[in-house]
């Protein structure tokens, strides 16, 4: 897939992936006539942002915003073995690196970044525990 390269364009992927039309979209946003096929397609308003993401919560705004990450959330796959690989890891890597940049290129407090980090650490743990243990009862099942 090509990288798209404004917000409007990642917009109007998400709007194709969703069948809907510009106009539909709008209306279900409760956004102008207009909106995503006006301006130049560099920013959208964090209010216009917000009543996207209310209408549509399984679109990942950081995706729509930056392009990191997939266009849904909860559809990131987690593979330990490629993160280095990932085209994404040098974004987290200049921005999460040091707790100025956090807040500075996306906005975010770095105490939440760290919670969430750690809650995250949590889960990955918990699920490659609960893969072992699957694999085990596999083995016993052969």
């Amino acid at each position: 897939m090509t990288e798209l390269r404004t917000v409007k364009e990642r917009l109007k992927e998400f709007i194709s992936q969703k069948k809907l039309s510009n106009k539909e979209f709008e209306a279900k946003a409760g956004l102008g006539n207009g909106f995503v096929s006006g301006g130049k397609g560099e920013f959208i308003r964090e209010e216009s942002l917000k009543k996207i993401s209310e209408v549509f919560p399984d679109l990942n705004v950081e995706w729509l915003k930056h392009g990191v990450g997939s266009m849904l959330n909860g559809n990131t796959p987690i593979n330990s073995n490629n993160i280095e690989n990932n085209s994404n890891s040098s974004f987290f890597a200049t921005n999460l690196g040091n707790n100025n940049n956090v807040q500075k290129n996306i906005g975010i407090q770095p105490s939440v970044v760290e919670e969430t980090l750690r809650s995250l650490t949590r889960v990955i743990e918990k699920q490659s525990s609960q893969i072992d243990d699957i694999l085990s009862i596999i083995k016993t099942l052969k």
